[in-house]
């Protein structure tokens, strides 16, 4: 879904009190034009309110319930709520809870009242007349002519976000949408009553794809805002460098006072090493955070039930406040969507028999699709010839074969060492021969696509940091793709390690 600036904002808006007609158009008070009947009818809202207040949290009250507007047309109760995204949720959470009420308390009435409910979303005020609305940025697709190191992972800013993680280049299948939606909204500081937004998820869903578009989408919206962007283990290690060196006081001012937004991935290293002191200490940071109203977003392969099952042993209970959004797997809507974005990108033509064959295929994330897209540009570049129906289907048998029988980190590390005659610690020492930086980038590239390893943890692997992961792989596909010699030694090495597979 894309916002332009001179398109009024439709999902998500700070609305005034005022939700229909013009600001300077006032309204008429509705019950002066209800019959005794029609009032009756609206009566029942109050009262399916109240039992709602004891059936859910205050929190859930209070952000979605509360903000709803009754009204009765015929024989049907609109409840209209503030914006789309919160008429989705409602829908899909609290909304057979609300019939269930109206049903039983319109039969306390006299005669009892059968009511059909229509919940919809308020009508947004035009943004010239509403200077509160934050336009959505118009982002542009990254540009891609020929892949070179420097425009196929471009980075942005000192926080390392990758450029082409931008709200324009996600796809959205329909489990994702609200996702989708959120996301944007946290990155226009929309007032949602939520300052925590959490999206959990397997590996290659779009976790890390839109928490660094809000991060971009944040700094072009709000220049002045001091953004934080990191990963889990980053925070630890900084936190443990501060305790030790007496910085723990610049530590929290860093990250509890000077920072607007704070956005964390892969929450679940919290829990791997069961360090208490440094969660309770995390814990502290979020609060402070959330006590001076800025807003906070993290991503987790484990959901929140999974952290609630710890009970004592986990110190962090203020991530339970959060707007927990999952991830799904692609559906084929989006897995055409991704295909072509991404094959248009690199400048790959598909015809659109091949894209929805592709699209056909069940790739359970989108690590998989560029997998096999990967594949067929290199073919495309290095055979001068137009990909055809057959060349995805033997590219697509080489990625279901890597994702049925993946190899292991430490085995690729072994197996690309011996290949390129290295030692294990030189592949992974600050030695700049040319031999052992191609060995070690190779091997990087190797388990992010075959053993499916994100930046971070092929980065730890190699004693690299998570930058020289990205220029790794980006020098990687770039070389396969105008080096056809070294694209046959990658070709080489994948297939020799399937055969260890077996």
């Amino acid at each position: 879904m894309n916002f332009s600036h001179d398109e009024p904002e439709a999902i998500f808006g700070e609305l005034s009190s005022q939700t229909a007609g013009y600001p300077d158009e006032p309204r008429p008070d509705p019950k002066l034009a209800l019959s005794d009947e029609q009032t009756k009818k609206l009566d029942l809202w109050p009262l399916v309110k109240e039992q709602l207040a004891k059936s859910l949290t205050s929190q859930e009250f209070d952000s979605w319930i509360k903000p709803i507007k009754a009204e009765i047309q015929g024989q049907t109760l609109v409840l209209e709520t503030p914006t789309a995204f919160s008429r989705e949720w409602i829908e899909r959470y609290h909304f057979e809870r609300v019939r269930s009420f109206v049903e039983e308390l319109g039969q306390s009435f006299d005669p009892p009242l059968a009511l059909e409910i229509n919940l919809v979303e308020a009508t947004p005020l035009k943004p010239a007349t509403s200077p509160s609305l934050v336009a959505a940025p118009d982002l542009k697709l990254v540009p891609h002519s020929e892949p070179t190191t420097s425009n196929l992972y471009p980075l942005v800013g000192p926080l390392n976000l990758l450029q082409r993680f931008n709200f324009s280049t996600f796809v959205p299948s329909q489990a994702n949408k609200l996702a989708y939606e959120a996301a944007q909204a946290f990155a226009r500081d929309v007032n949602l009553d939520y300052n925590i937004l959490f999206m959990s998820g397997g590996p290659g869903l779009g976790k890390s794809h839109l928490i660094q578009a809000i991060a971009q989408a944040h700094l072009d919206n709000f220049h002045r805002k001091k953004v934080s962007y990191l990963r889990a283990r980053d925070f630890s290690e900084e936190y443990y460098k501060a305790l030790d060196s007496g910085q723990i006081d610049a530590f929290r001012r860093k990250y509890c006072y000077d920072c607007d937004l704070l956005l964390l991935e892969d929450l679940q290293y919290f829990i791997e090493g069961k360090k208490p002191k440094f969660q309770a200490e995390f814990n502290q940071t979020l609060d402070l955070l959330l006590n001076h109203n800025k807003k906070i977003v993290l991503t987790s392969k484990k959901d929140l039930k999974t952290y609630l099952s710890l009970g004592d042993s986990f110190s962090i209970p203020t991530i339970f406040s959060s707007l927990e959004m999952f991830l799904s797997p692609p559906d084929y809507e989006a897995r055409l969507g991704i295909f072509s974005l991404k094959a248009k990108m690199a400048n790959l033509p598909l015809n659109q028999a091949t894209l929805e064959y592709l699209a056909e295929q069940p790739f359970e994330n989108v690590r998989l699709i560029e997998s096999c897209l990967l594949t067929l540009t290199a073919k495309n570049r290095y055979l001068q010839k137009l990909i055809t129906l057959e060349d995805a289907k033997n590219a697509l048998s080489k990625v279901s074969e890597q994702a049925k029988n993946p190899a292991t980190p430490e085995t690729i590390k072994s197996f690309v060492c011996q290949q390129f005659m290295v030692k294990e610690d030189e592949i992974c020492s600050g030695d700049k021969h040319q031999n052992i930086k191609t060995a070690r980038a190779v091997g990087i590239y190797l388990v992010v696509k075959l053993a499916g390893l994100n930046y971070q943890a092929a980065a730890d692997l190699f004693g690299r940091t998570r930058t020289t992961a990205y220029n790794s792989i980006s020098f990687v596909e770039k070389e396969m793709i105008k080096d056809s010699k070294f694209h046959d030694k990658v070709e080489f090495l994948i297939d020799k390690l399937d055969e260890k597979k077996r």
